[in-house]
């Protein structure tokens, strides 16, 4: 589990719970589909990573 300060801190809509998609911060608002979950958030040991099935942004982020 992420804790929700780390994603938003870096701008992400935290997922439902249960749940490890969420809306893109580099494309959803740009699409017809806006509420679209294309984001995968996914822990890591240090952090988590992003990527988007739809723009294909991918980042990795690390707890500080």
């Amino acid at each position: 589990m992420i804790p929700t300060a780390m994603l938003t801190r870096h701008g992400f809509t935290p997922p439902p719970p249960g749940s490890t998609k969420t809306t893109c911060p580099q494309c959803s608002d740009f699409r017809v589909k806006r509420d679209e979950r294309c984001l995968r958030i996914r822990p890591t040991r240090e952090g988590f990573e992003v990527f988007c099935y739809h723009c294909q942004y991918e980042r990795e982020f690390y707890a500080v």
